[in-house]
């Protein structure tokens, strides 16, 4: 939808006939509504009160209405089809009484309609209540089951082929006689209108320009700016230049600067004669700069983040900047000389009246004028791969508005917005600094809580991130990945039984969190209770196979465990032995060193010895933390091999 596609995948209306047999016939065609209009939204009502509804179409294209009147009952043979039209109105409920259930009784039997408030997508019909009768021209009773009212009201006296009136608690029908003298409505062909891009985007928020090098020395003069993007191939480019170069001196006596931003492509080599050349034609006496992709790409970027509709920026498209650095309107297309001088002329009208220029219609204002927010435009900066960009178009934004920044929750998002783009861009001081002051900002801003708790924790600063993470779980004990990253740095402060309580409190509220099943196990493990955590680490098996530390934990435990009934060295030999022969046992010690465990267990201390052996070697290879206690450990296993003993946690 916001790049312009639909969800119809422009396919004509519909239309289909009930035949009363339990099927539909598609009538589209013939009934004249399979438009290619991309309708949303149906809303039925006797326009023309002649017993026959009619409907009004909703469009997401032009026309953005149609009403599509109902010519049957005009149709031979139709004086047999008959109807009734009713309108409630109610007393004791609500005066339009919506919800109200009415049973209308003929002949062939009873039917049923419900008054709503609302029908289908985005509409409302009309709220007389239309019942086809077919050939039964009598009416035996109308039951209305008002809203609030034990007992159903019965009306008699109700005619067919009328619109009647029923008012809760007289009991009678009052007959409505529809305006006389209404003109007759004639056909008419609505056609779509044509399909243009050109727009003209009034920013009733101004944001400030990116900062861009090719723009260096030109803009942030103190002056108004117009950027124009053109190429030479480009022929409503070439038109809109001729326009804006005979009225140059225009452009100058309001003292606005005009610089051109020349986009063709980069990989042609004779691209500067081509512009200077076309420019010469054109007797142009603007500055024109030659464009590279990055810097097309990026202003792309920013007017995609300004508006709802994501479409390429095309070409020619300029850029009106304020005195102030701010863009003010985007001009898609070929902008009219005198547009922009209008717009040139009101740059410096209040927010009020700037913002009546950015609204499409007339209108009353329930708010105050809009801030401008670079929250869409930094995220957009980033997706575009420019970390560095994104953090400097916020750092000078907050250099202008942070004071002014309301509410504070505000002034907080675009600050963790700047931790992010640092974060992305390698920057991890700067960032701690963007989140710290998000927090200054909105003492309860829980997402810099958690970005900077984190960012502690991977630097093993666990007491000061157990901090920062403890105060986001009290700002919402809904988030299970908090909670577990609280239990992380309760893990690496070796207070286990802390971390068991979390990461079961994790697993009420997500049952299948892997890390905080595992963290579980891991803190079981510590406090020797053997069997809960092999259970546990079993269960985050189950779930996720390839958890490689899960199982190497497993297999260890049921090679040392203290506990008889548990210890079983075959079924642990089995587990880590494949641990040993995936990629990742090349690398990594601790594997061997569990493999020799497992062996010794199951009474092979000579393959126990070797496993043990190649721990070893891994360590001297690989490389393991400086201050390890792998080494020795594993030098006090081997001695316990040599001697045919097994290892006991």
């Amino acid at each position: 939808m916001a790049e312009g596609k639909s969800f119809s995948g422009r396919e004509r209306n519909s239309f289909f006939l009930n035949t009363g047999s339990g099927k539909f016939a598609d009538i589209s065609g013939l009934s004249g509504f399979d438009y290619l209009d991309d309708a949303r939204s149906i809303c039925l009502g006797d326009w023309d009160f002649d017993g026959a509804l009619d409907f009004w179409a909703y469009n997401r294209n032009s026309p953005r209405l149609r009403l599509m009147r109902n010519t049957s009952s005009s149709a031979a043979g139709s004086e047999s089809r008959h109807w009734v039209a009713l309108r409630l109105k109610g007393v004791t409920c609500n005066r339009d009484a919506i919800g109200a259930r009415v049973e209308v009784t003929t002949p062939s039997g009873t039917q049923f309609r419900t008054l709503r408030a609302g029908e289908g997508f985005l509409s409302q019909s009309s709220k007389w209540l239309h019942l086809g009768l077919g050939n039964d021209s009598g009416i035996e009773k109308v039951t209305v089951r008002w809203p609030g009212s034990p007992e159903p009201e019965t009306f008699t006296a109700v005619t067919s082929n009328t619109f009647q009136i029923l008012e809760q608690g007289t009991a009678t029908a009052t007959q409505w006689m529809p305006p006389s003298g209404s003109p007759p409505l004639d056909p008419f062909d609505q056609e779509s209108s044509p399909v243009d891009e050109t727009a003209r985007i009034v920013l009733a928020a101004r944001p400030p320009l990116p900062p861009l090098e090719i723009l260096d020395g030109i803009a942030n003069t103190g002056k108004p700016l117009l950027i124009n993007v053109w190429a030479t191939w480009c022929g409503p480019c070439l038109e809109e230049l001729s326009a804006m170069i005979a009225r140059a001196s225009e452009f100058k006596q309001k003292g606005l600067d005009i610089v051109l931003l020349n986009a063709d492509d980069p990989t042609d080599s004779d691209r500067p004669n081509k512009v200077a050349k076309t420019l010469g034609k054109l007797n142009s006496s603007f500055e024109n700069r030659i464009a590279d992709e990055r810097t097309v790409s990026i202003l792309d970027a920013f007017q995609r983040a300004l508006t709802q509709r994501q479409r390429p920026l095309p070409l020619p498209a300029s850029f009106l900047v304020d005195s102030e650095g701010r863009v003010a309107v985007i001009y898609k297309g070929k902008a009219e000389v005198d547009t922009v001088l209008r717009d040139l002329e009101m740059l410096e009208s209040g927010p009020d009246a700037w913002r009546e220029q950015a609204a499409p219609f007339a209108g009353q204002w329930y708010q105050h004028p809009p801030q401008p927010n670079p929250l869409r435009i930094a995220m957009k900066f980033l997706d575009l791969g420019e970390a560095k960009l994104s953090a400097t178009y916020l750092e000078r934004f907050l250099a202008t508005y942070a004071d002014t920044m309301e509410p504070r929750s505000a002034l907080a998002d675009v600050y963790f917005a700047l931790g992010r783009a640092h974060s992305t861009d390698g920057q991890d001081s700067a960032a701690a600094g963007a989140y710290q002051s998000a927090i200054k900002a909105d003492l309860n801003y829980r997402k810099a809580y958690v970005e900077l708790g984190h960012m502690l924790l991977k630097r093993n600063s666990f007491d000061a991130a157990d901090r920062l993470l403890s105060r986001a779980v009290q700002l919402d004990r809904s988030d299970a990945d908090t909670v577990v990253l609280e239990a992380m740095a309760r893990l690496g402060m070796q207070k286990f039984e802390d971390v068991e309580k979390l990461c079961r409190f994790a697993l009420t509220l997500q049952p299948d969190h892997l890390t905080a099943r595992y963290n579980l196990a891991f803190a079981l493990q510590q406090m020797k209770r053997h069997r809960e955590a092999a259970d546990t680490y079993a269960g985050v098996l189950k779930l996720a196979n390839g958890q490689i530390m899960a199982a190497n934990n497993l297999a260890w435990i049921l090679a040392t465990s203290p506990d008889d009934s548990l210890r079983n060295g075959r079924e642990a030999v089995r587990i880590i032995q494949q641990l040993c022969d995936s990629p990742a046992g090349e690398t990594q010690p601790i594997f061997w060193m569990t493999l020799g465990a497992a062996h010794a267990e199951a009474g092979d201390f000579v393959n126990a010895t070797g496993a043990a052996q190649r721990a070893l070697q891994l360590c001297s290879s690989t490389g393991i933390p400086k201050g390890s206690t792998l080494p020795a450990t594993l030098q006090e296993q081997l001695l316990r091999y040599q001697q045919s003993k097994p290892v006991r946690d």
